[in-house]
């Protein structure tokens, strides 16, 4: 699934906890460079997600989170 975001930081960030419930990889598009972001990343990697940032895409496979 892919996603085109607004910059605004209030939708990703609603967003990106939500990517847990998906059973395939999510990509999201424009995705802001900030702290919230950047912290939202590290919980879903802890959790098991694997992610990947390059430029303002983001990747997020959350099979790997035990639900």
């Amino acid at each position: 699934m892919k996603l085109r975001l607004s910059s605004a930081k209030n939708s990703v960030v609603a967003l990106i906890p939500a990517i847990i419930l998906s059973d395939d990889v999510v990509i999201l598009d424009c995705v802001p460079d900030i702290s919230d972001v950047a912290s939202l990343i590290e919980i879903m990697e802890i959790m098991g997600a694997s992610v990947k940032r390059y430029d303002d895409v983001l990747e997020i496979d959350p099979r790997g989170v035990q639900k």
